[in-house]
């Protein structure tokens, strides 16, 4: 003899009951059978009664945890909280995010960057708990400014292998450093110890050369021309992996940034020798 046993869900719990239904494992698949009505929200189990009984008790156990899901999604508060950027940054670095989503069972927690946000999504008490902990962690950011640098250093930093280049020098000496470029070009270096943040002060400065070449009236008559655009791209190819660029900073002088101490002098060596060369060759004409 058959049985049926229908089963009423909310229209609310449907999707995510059909979603753990399709992974229902039955342990006598061939002595009953599943029917879903849409339309009406509802279960039908045929078959006989023991296996009939097994997949509505499965299914009554779905439905309670699908419940409580849902129950705690309303209990769920999102809250934004608005940060500078190196305080993200030094947040990131610490992994901060990771460990709030693992210490907080069911907490969500984002960064938008664009939006200097740290988003925060769970438990009411669980949001403000690892928003204690954020401050907690951000009261410990100490800073030194490095200095004041010119355009064409900052510049540089902003680019992305130098900026990845740099960073890495820093961990290195196993500190953290984040800077941060204020208004004037003065870089402030963040760091979680006064120490550390000198230390990497001092390792920025020794990461990046700043090597300014004065030039007379021939020299600075190349800037601009076809030979002097091509041979300075055939040098700033040439070290590639040492990262060179070659700026002109005014008619007058010209500026190597570079992140190798080691080949500076070469490198200053052969652009001074593009305008030797150059010049030579036109007096020669």
């Amino acid at each position: 003899m058959l049985t049926v046993n229908e089963i009423q869900t909310l229209q609310e719990s449907w999707d995510d009951v059909m979603k753990q239904l399709r992974e229902l494992s039955v342990s006598n698949p061939e002595s009953v059978a599943i029917k879903v009505v849409k339309e009406d929200c509802k279960i039908v189990i045929v078959g006989h009664k023991m296996p009939v009984d097994e997949v509505a008790e499965k299914i009554e156990i779905i439905m309670k945890d699908v419940a409580a899901e849902h129950d705690r999604r309303k209990l769920q508060v999102t809250e934004e909280v608005s940060l500078k950027h190196f305080q993200l940054l030094v947040l990131l670095y610490l992994h901060f995010l990771d460990k709030m989503k693992k210490e907080f069972e069911g907490l969500s927690v984002n960064v938008n960057m664009k939006k200097h946000k740290m988003i925060f999504t769970g438990m009411t008490s669980h949001v403000n708990a690892a928003k204690v902990k954020m401050f907690e962690q951000i009261q410990e950011i100490t800073f030194v400014t490095a200095g004041k640098f010119s355009v064409g250093y900052i510049e540089f930093l902003k680019i992305p292998e130098v900026k990845s280049y740099v960073g890495q020098q820093i961990m290195q000496k196993g500190v953290l450093g984040v800077w941060n470029v204020k208004e004037g070009n003065f870089i402030t270096m963040y760091s979680l110890s006064d120490e550390g943040a000198v230390t990497a002060c001092n390792v920025l400065k020794k990461s990046i050369i700043e090597a300014p070449i004065q030039l007379d009236d021939k020299q600075s008559a190349l800037i601009g021309s076809d030979t002097w655009n091509d041979e300075i791209k055939t040098v700033e190819m040439e070290y590639q992996k040492v990262l060179v660029k070659i700026v002109v900073a005014d008619s007058k002088t010209v500026v190597i940034y570079q992140t190798s101490a080691e080949d500076s002098a070469i490198v200053k060596e052969k652009v001074m020798d593009i305008f030797h060369l150059t010049t030579e060759k036109q007096w020669a004409d």
